[in-house]
């Protein structure tokens, strides 16, 4: 027996299998730490990925809701340039009831100003000294003489367009009178020299070539532009109610639809896709806790109607910023305007002869000579034809009416709504005026004046069309704390946490249960809350700022990128400001890139580029502490402790602005 004791402890045999084991047992350690290790780590990507994916997603969803409202303020901002181009054509609805008509026989109607005018142009049955004073042509020159008067005075039925077209046709009528007051010192001019031998009978031929030709510019470009103006006259109701459908139906129906995005709760259309997206993501990951801020029971979007102007004490009446004269006027006004100048300078010089041999014909003569018939034609047209200035007609009805329209002029040209309105406008214009002044287009409009008088009232109905949306209940979306006159500088654009609180997204998740691993009792971990993540993403314009370029130049809006108009800022594209120059007369007006967001211009003043965009950021606290004030959060107790862990120990991860 001691022998086998011996033996037994002597024995060799079996060693490496005791050793095996402990190794076989280090490994299956191993193993089991390697497999928990990588089972944690593919569990913490899975809740970060959960975290960012639902930070980023919801991010996205703002992004897009504020490329939607900055969409629906370009909408508004055309329709309401539409408005405004058909109001500056025909005038207001009511300025009708500002033309005082007066029935004259045969039922023709005339406004008060139409008749002063009509008063400077001589009867189609008195135009025999507005004749060419030449045998032969007279007659004929008589009979379409008198066709021209009758078109060009007589309306046939009471007028319902006004404005440009009412000024313009007005303009044409003071060149009518111009044309006859011409033609009438031609005529008594032929008369004095009639019968002096050759050379007067040369110069009466030259004055009745002269008057043939002022006969041809009222037959062929006058009464052919003022025909286009009483067509345009007839078709103003049908203006009148495209321009009423658009402010009265469709621009308040995308105004009320735009409102839904400033409500709190799950009726803000923003609120309903978030709150589907998240729940997506949730049985896509398996969440069994999820917590985001700002939450879809609580959203709030960085958004808020533009404010009411101050009106006391700042009432005016909108008008033209431009009081200039279309470069390309027509050939047969400058003709007309250089006959007239000669004139004047010929008659500087022999007035003094004219007055003495008027005198001398009044001693032999009682009735009046033709040499005083002749001073008093010079007298009239130098004197008489003041009644068109730069703006428009002085008192034409639309003036009249617009005395009516006071409000803050300096607030309302800053306005969200005319911001959007003004681009779009000046694009629209750009193409009439191309026609108006196209020197071989059918139809031109060049003699009136049409595309200056146009234009003049394009800038102050785009004033007008804000003001009345605004003043009933339209308003367009801006980005909170706005300021027209401090576009740009808002308090966010300098307050960290301010902006945090608007523009940041942040989601905090808990992922599935953890499956037991090998030997979990073993390698149990320290943080009960390792399944939890939290992620944060902004939402921002990624089309830049540029401030500091506009500081100077108040022709164009401030290049502040973030805004709910979006204006591409690309070099050398710029939104032309209210007070800006209209842009040069283009290519025709393209009515489909009007609302396709391209250039809206010939010049590329303005594009739009809807741009905002969302990215991942470092966590930050003020986005953490509003994570703990959501309701939502108090119902989720890991991601709780995860989120106080953060805020009480400043972790590294935290971005402390």
């Amino acid at each position: 027996m001691h022998k086998n004791k011996n033996f037994f402890w002597n024995d060799e045999q079996g060693g490496v299998a005791l050793a095996s084991v402990l190794v076989i047992y280090g490994f299956a350690v191993l193993i089991a730490f390697v497999f928990n290790t990588g089972h944690d780590i593919v569990r913490k990507n899975e809740a970060q990925n959960a975290a960012d994916a639902i930070a980023y997603s919801s991010g996205v969803v703002l992004a897009r809701t504020l490329n939607t409202v900055s969409a629906l303020n370009h909408c508004v901002g055309e329709l309401a340039a539409i408005s405004v181009v058909l109001e500056s054509l025909v005038g207001q609805d009511d300025d009708k009831d500002y033309a005082k008509p007066q029935k004259k026989d045969g039922g023709t109607y005339y406004t008060e100003t139409e008749r002063k005018y009509n008063e400077f142009i001589p009867s189609s049955d008195n135009v025999d000294d507005y004749v060419a004073p030449f045998p032969g042509i007279k007659e004929l020159d008589k009979e379409i003489t008198k066709i021209i008067v009758r078109l060009l005075k007589e309306t046939p039925s009471e007028r319902t367009a006004f404005a440009a077209i009412y000024d313009a046709d007005m303009m044409l009528k003071y060149y009518t009178a111009q044309c006859m007051k011409i033609k009438n010192i031609l005529y008594w001019l032929g008369k004095i020299v009639g019968n002096i031998p050759y050379i007067g009978q040369i110069v009466a031929a030259a004055a009745a070539g002269i008057a043939i030709g002022v006969t041809t510019i009222l037959s062929f470009e006058i009464v052919t532009e003022h025909i286009m103006l009483i067509a345009f006259d007839k078709a103003s109701p049908l203006i009148h109610s495209i321009k009423k459908t658009i402010r009265e139906k469709v621009i308040p129906e995308i105004s009320t639809y735009m409102e839904e995005y400033l409500k709190t709760d799950s009726d803000n259309p923003a609120g309903y896709h978030l709150h589907h997206v998240q729940e997506l993501l949730k049985k896509e990951y398996h969440l069994r806790e999820c917590a985001v801020s700002p939450s879809t029971s609580n959203l709030k979007l960085p958004l808020e109607q533009e404010p009411d102007a101050e009106t006391i004490g700042k009432q005016s009446v909108p008008d033209s910023v431009w009081n200039g004269r279309d470069q390309k006027e027509s050939q047969s006004i400058r003709i007309l305007e250089g006959i007239i100048k000669t004139i004047n300078k010929i008659v500087g010089k022999i007035k003094p002869l004219v007055k003495a041999a008027s005198w001398l014909s009044s001693v032999f003569s009682n009735s009046n000579s033709p040499f005083e018939k002749f001073l008093n034609a010079i007298n009239s047209l130098t004197e008489d034809l003041k009644k068109v200035d730069s703006k428009g007609v002085k008192d034409s009805p639309s003036r009249k009416n617009l005395e009516n329209n006071k409000f803050n002029i300096d607030y309302e040209k800053q306005t969200q709504l005319v911001r959007a309105t003004n681009p779009y406008v000046d694009h629209l214009r750009s193409g009439i005026r191309t026609w108006c002044m196209n020197p071989s287009g059918l139809f031109r409009m060049n003699n009136s004046n049409f595309s200056t008088f146009f234009t003049h009232w394009t800038y102050r109905y785009t004033l007008v069309e804000s003001y009345k949306l605004h003043e009933s209940g339209i308003k367009l979306l801006v980005l909170n704390d706005f300021d027209p006159e401090k576009k740009g500088y808002e308090p966010w654009t300098t307050d960290a946490d301010y902006a945090d609180e608007l523009f940041t997204v942040i989601a905090a998740v808990r992922i599935k249960k953890r499956v037991i691993g090998i030997g979990d009792h073993l390698f149990k971990q320290p943080n009960e809350n390792d399944d939890t993540a939290i992620a944060q993403a902004i939402v921002y314009p990624a089309g830049g700022r540029d401030m500091d370029a506009q500081q100077n130049n108040s022709n164009t809006q401030p290049n502040t990128g973030w805004d709910t108009l979006q204006w591409n800022m690309s070099p050398n594209i710029t939104a032309p400001e209210w007070k800006s120059p209209p842009s040069e007369p283009g290519d025709l007006i393209d009515w489909i890139r009007l609302f396709t967001g391209t250039k809206i211009d010939p010049q590329s003043k303005a594009s739009v580029k809807l741009n905002w965009q969302t990215k991942l950021t470092p966590i930050t606290k003020t986005k953490l502490e509003l994570l703990s004030a959501e309701e939502d959060y108090q119902n989720t107790e890991s991601i709780k402790e995860a989120v106080e862990f953060l805020l009480k120990n400043n972790h590294h991860t935290v971005l402390n602005h």
